[in-house]
């Protein structure tokens, strides 16, 4: 490692160019996440991005009629939960729970 070397063990991260992430590290922080914390309301905007560093994210969609949601996806250290946050939608289709 050298001065000022961020290191992570999220993919999309780590595929950056170091100098690149050096310019968007400052609006990072670390946060610890525990089971069954929920990270993402379908009923509320999404106000953050996380980039998973380790463990396993289930994004659950949500059925209209009131029924229990249907698991789309999950995502881990590859990617990130909460990219239309970024983009800055209002609100997202479905709920993202650790």
């Amino acid at each position: 490692m050298y001065p000022g070397h961020f290191q992570t063990s999220n993919m999309l991260l780590a595929s950056l160019p170091q100098d690149e992430l050096r310019v968007v590290q400052s609006l990072f922080t670390r946060v610890r996440l525990v089971s069954h914390q929920p990270l993402i309301d379908h009923e509320q905007p999404a106000e953050h991005a996380f980039f998973i560093e380790a463990g396993i994210v289930s994004v659950v969609a949500e059925l209209d009629d009131g029924s229990p949601g249907v698991q789309v996806a999950m995502i881990g250290r590859e990617g990130l939960v909460g990219a239309l946050a970024l983009l800055g939608a209002s609100a997202p289709y479905a709920c993202a729970v650790v």
